[in-house]
């Protein structure tokens, strides 16, 4: 009924129907005042594009790829707002350059700890920084609270550098090989390959940390009876009864006396608490004794290990596992091993260096210029130069001994960048490529008839599409990000169609109308040309606006500049190409030469009379209507058209399956260049230490103490979970301080604590707990745990007197925490895939809040950086469909609207639906995944497939004769516009296809799928199943009611406009079969 009302408003019994009366009114408008309306068009866009200035840009991952709602918005600004100091994780694989090598021998130890000790010299300047230019707008007062001063990874008194590193409790956060080896040079210089294979045995056996080195076998800390005849071996390890300390004291000091013999050292004008610094007399074996000897000139504590001096909180030690830092690639992880079952070799190490994040807001994105170029350094110590592509140069040579494969917190932006920017090259050439192309087939062959003006203007029409929709856009308050820049591709393919089909309308009219002005001409144009680009405009400009309504926030922003661009495509074309077009054919009508009109050709030039150009090209124009003629015939046949339909149900079941089969996933590492040294890093990591994502379980708005078996179920549930890695370690702090108080000598904790680890009064558990986290095991975790009373968290106090650092007195931990935190990792296999990742997710925060929720809801959930972009691949799916369906909502409408036949509208919808489930179909047989990119490309995808339908369809309705004739007809009259477009883009799509990046792989496979199934579905089949279904109209009087009148096809009827035209057919009375 819709179609039917439709066609009967519309159509009504006059010589033109409605829009072809207003599209001729519309052509006379643009040829009659040409200039004035050129003028209207430059101030309006003028007056959008203004808004440029003001457009800001949002380069936020969590502001642009996670669903508006999402549980990981509000749980990063928790942790962002509470946890002052979040981390950067740097980590790089090490090689031998040599095959077949151990890269555990001394030689490459060696290598490795002059590679940590530079990174360790790197310093960072901040008041230099803030002058280079791209931090110069920086508030001053921002800079000078978060950025001001020298910054190196440790703190350096030397240099007055304040330590970048993230802290656990005292300790930088790193990790290495060389920490088996204590980081002692005394030990790595003289390093045999016997004591390394004694160390790394040794390493995880290990169960207090021990001042002095384990590569030796003499070592007290390996064999305390080798200096202590009544020690136990391992009494330094166990360090627990009274007799067990002495035994380890007395061989330690034994043991020092004799390897490295130190003298007390006071420097003068020194405080009177000041301890000694012990000092080497002669040479020093072993580093670790010199440590040694300050534990024991500590003064003794109320928490001192019983007379050694060092207080327990020098002992909290967990030895990480050894297949965490070394690994030959076996099956397992880990070194390989003898015949013996020992350690013995690895093929790569891995390394880690953790920097504090402080992270502000600024420039339109977050960014932290210490850490940034505290990176950027170090990686030049690795032989990385981020200036130069991320390649060794001269300022940052690579390593002759050892292959350095970095990933730091900077390498993504870094290497999406240089990404970019390689691809700007090629970006480049396929808009050459289109402009070449445009100029060939807008032309005609004839120093006169060319239309290389007109080319030009189709490319400032496209520019000035993209500046007025983005500067409109942000007085609407949109955002730019990295996908607007796919906004000029998709405006010029549609731009470059558009241009096409008004062309080749122009040209018919005056090939039709040799007696017609160049203004009539124009008006024909506008009538049939006009609307059809109307029709392909209307559809895509409403299906973005529409599908704007998304909750992915980059997604949105998109589509509204999307559907604003090409509003204004089809308005420049109408009110900016039309005019051009006749002032274009006035000067062609005076005979003077494009582009060069101040000059007259001494030759006539009539348009049907092609003269060549530049005395070489004496080819004539119109070869592809004649090959899309014959195309068309064949393809109208019976057994064509039998064929044809055949041929595009085969891809239509291919399309169907792959449709079903495709899924969603993303990960960050495709948005690396091929040749990319993270890409190395990342199959070596693969290939070497493969681990799943590092998880924070972060706890809230609690009272702890009345919580504590709600504590201890979810010490049980994430060691349990079947999400978690059991082989990796799981940091909980809460778990350690129960055990490290169920073993505790102290009367009033023993008193107070029951069989299960619950404490029965408020202030012993309180201060139990501060008193673990300051002196004892805990002090790993002081970064982990935060004080309603942040004096209780002060450890970096230096007392005035001293250069000790100590806690304030004024502390009360019976106030309680105000938030915590425990760790753990995900298992691998369970975020292998996107779905997988966000299934996971959302298990896990159900888990952890059912643990919970009877303190509180919402009091503890896990998080990790990773989860924003799990949000968006949990409903990328959904949201595509969305859209899609939006599409075909919008495409249903509009077609049937602009046009009225339902027999014919049937097969464009259903031609550019056929179109969007093969393209998506072919893209999962391609290897392409649903993203929010790959659903950005598919979205311009079905802009672009109504273009090459629409217009086919548009003809056919305006075209007359059996259905066949018809189909041939329409081929014949706005195909070559339809292939031009597609070739257009083809050729330029297919530069594309040599990027090194993820982004312009998918553009290019999402591209050409489009034009050659798009394409496909236009120019064959849809004038084939048209042939068979599209029905006659036959130019005589239709014994129907339903008719009207209109001119013929060539003729130009503008009696009714007052303007007279050139000798044509008379109008004749034509019926619709319907």
């Amino acid at each position: 009924f819709f179609f039917v009302f439709m066609a009967k408003t519309m159509m009504k019994p006059e010589k033109l129907t409605i829009a072809e009366k207003a599209w001729s009114k519309v052509g006379w408008l643009v040829a009659h005042h040409s200039w004035k309306v050129i003028l209207v068009a430059l101030l309006v866009v003028a007056g959008c594009g203004s808004g440029f200035a003001r457009l800001e840009a949002e380069s936020r991952p969590e502001k642009q790829w996670v669903p508006s709602g999402a549980p990981a918005l509000e749980q990063k600004e928790y942790v962002d707002g509470t946890w002052s100091s979040t981390t950067r994780f740097n980590f790089f694989v090490a090689k031998c350059r040599q095959a077949n090598c151990n890269i555990l021998d001394p030689e490459y130890l060696q290598r490795l700890r002059e590679k940590h000790l530079a990174v360790l010299d790197v310093v960072v300047d901040g008041d230099e920084l803030k002058k280079e230019r791209k931090y110069k707008a920086v508030d001053e007062a921002l800079w000078a609270e978060h950025y001001s001063g020298n910054w190196s990874f440790n703190e350096r008194r030397d240099i007055n550098a304040k330590a970048k590193c993230f802290q656990a409790g005292p300790f930088c956060l790193e990790r290495t090989v060389l920490d088996i080896f204590r980081q002692d040079d005394a030990i790595i210089n003289n390093l045999t390959k016997a004591q390394v294979k004694q160390a790394i045995n040794f390493w995880e056996s290990q169960t207090q940390s021990c001042p002095v080195t384990i590569a030796r076998a003499d070592s007290p800390c390996v064999d305390a009876s080798a200096w202590e005849s009544q020690a136990h071996p391992l009494a330094c390890q166990r360090y627990k009864t009274a007799q067990e300390r002495s035994q380890c004291r007395s061989a330690s000091n034994k043991y020092c006396d004799a390897v490295c013999p130190t003298a007390c050292f006071v420097p003068p004008n020194a405080p009177p608490d000041f301890q000694c610094v012990p000092l080497a007399i002669g040479s020093c074996a072993d580093n670790g004794c010199l440590t040694l000897r300050g534990f024991n000139n500590l003064q003794s504590s109320g928490n001192a290990t019983g007379g050694g001096g060092a207080p327990d909180s020098a002992f909290a030690f967990e030895p990480f596992e050894l297949k965490s830092v070394a690994s030959s690639g076996e099956k397992g992880g880990g070194p390989s091993k003898d015949s013996n079952g020992q350690y013995e070799s690895a093929a790569a190490v891995f390394s880690l260096y953790a920097l504090a994040d402080n992270r502000q807001t600024f420039g339109g994105g977050d960014s932290d210029p210490i850490s940034e170029e505290w990176e950027r350094k170090a990686l030049c110590v690795l032989g990385v130069d981020t200036k130069n592509k991320g390649q060794s140069s001269e300022d940052c040579p690579a390593d002759d001994l050892i292959e350095f494969s970095p990933n730091f917190q900077r390498s993504l932006g870094d290497e999406f960048g240089n990404a970019i920017v390689g691809d700007l090259a090629a970006v480049g050439v396929s808009y050459v490529v289109i402009l070449v192309y445009l100029v060939i087939n807008l032309s005609r062959f004839d120093t006169v008839h060319s239309n290389f003006f007109m080319s030009i203007i189709t490319l400032v029409i496209v520019g000035a599409s993209y500046a007025a929709c983005m500067g409109l856009g942000a007085y609407f308050g949109l955002f730019n990000n990295q996908l607007t820049g796919n906004i000029p591709f998709l405006l010029l393919g549609l731009g470059v169609d558009d241009a096409f089909v008004l062309t080749s309308e122009f040209y018919r009219a005056a090939h039709m109308n040799p007696h017609n002005s160049p203004e009539d001409n124009i008006i024909i144009t506008a009538r049939y040309g006009g609307m059809s680009i109307l029709i392909t405009s209307a559809t895509d400009a409403l299906a973005f606006l529409v599908g704007s309504i998304t909750r992915l926030p980059a997604l949105s922003w998109f589509c509204a500049f999307a559907g604003l661009g090409v509003i204004f495509c089809f308005l420049l074309q109408v009110f900016f190409f039309l005019p051009f077009l006749a002032i274009n054919a006035r000067r062609a009508a005076a005979n003077r030469y494009d582009m060069l009109c101040c000059f007259k050709s001494k030759v006539a030039h009539p348009i049907s009379e092609e003269s060549g150009c530049c005395l070489c090209l004496r080819c004539k124009s119109g070869k592809t209507s004649s090959m899309l003629r014959r195309v068309g015939l064949l393809i109208t046949s019976k057994i064509g058209a039998a064929v044809t339909l055949l041929v595009f149900a085969g891809v239509l079941a291919m399309g169907v399956v792959g449709s079903v089969k495709i899924y969603k996933d993303f990960k960050l590492e495709w948005f690396f260049p091929d040749d990319s040294y993270v890409n190395v890093f990342f199959q070596d990591n693969a290939d070497y230490f493969a681990s799943g994502t590092p998880v924070t379980v972060y706890v809230r708005d609690i009272d702890y103490f009345k919580a504590q078996s709600e504590l201890q179920d979810l010490h049980t549930y994430i060691n349990t979970s079947k999400y978690v890695d059991k082989s990796e370690s799981i940091e909980n702090w809460y778990h350690d301080f129960v055990e490290a108080s169920l073993d505790s000598d102290n009367a009033t904790i023993k008193a107070d604590l029951t069989a299960s680890g619950i404490f029965g009064t408020r202030k012993v558990f309180y201060d139990a707990l501060h008193e673990w986290y300051s002196d004892g095991g805990g002090a790993r975790y002081r970064n982990d745990i935060t004080w309603m009373d942040s004096n209780c968290g002060n450890s970096t106090r230096i007392a005035p007197s001293s250069s000790s650092r100590g806690w304030d007195v004024s502390c009360n931990p019976s106030l309680g925490i105000n938030a915590s935190r425990m760790r753990c990792t995900l298992g691998l296999e369970w975020t292998n895939l996107g779905q997988d990742r966000y299934n996971t997710m959302t298990a896990l925060r159900s888990g952890v809040a059912k643990t919970m929720e009877t303190v509180a809801p919402n009091s503890a959930f896990p998080y990790s950086f990773e989860f924003l972009y799990w949000e968006e691949v949990g409903i990328i799916d959904m949201e595509l469909l969305q859209n899609l369906l939006i599409c075909g909502g919008v495409i249903i409408v509009t077609v049937g609207i602009m046009i009225p036949h339902p027999r014919i509208a049937i097969w464009v919808i259903a031609s550019i639906i056929l179109s969007v489930v093969d393209l998506v179909g072919f893209m999962y047989w391609w290897g392409v995944t649903i993203s929010g990119v790959s659903t950005i490309y598919i979205l311009i995808s079905v802009g672009l497939a109504v273009d090459y339908s629409a217009h086919i369809a548009h003809i056919f309705v305006v075209s007359y004769g059996s259905s066949a004739e018809r189909s041939v007809a329409a081929l014949e009259r706005i195909g070559p516009s339809v292939f031009n477009a597609v070739v257009s883009t083809m050729l330029a799509v297919i530069v594309l296809s040599f990027s090194k990046s993820y982004v312009f792989r998918i553009f290019f496979k999402s591209l050409f799928l489009t034009v050659t199934l798009g394409g496909s579905h236009g120019l064959i089949f849809l004038p084939a199943v048209l042939s068979l279904f599209g029905g006659s109209k036959r130019p005589e009087v239709a014994e129907t009611t339903e008719h009207v009148e209109v001119t013929s096809q060539a003729n130009d009827e503008d009696e009714k406009l007052g303007k007279g035209g050139g000798k044509g057919h008379g109008p004749v009375t034509v019926s619709d079969d319907v």
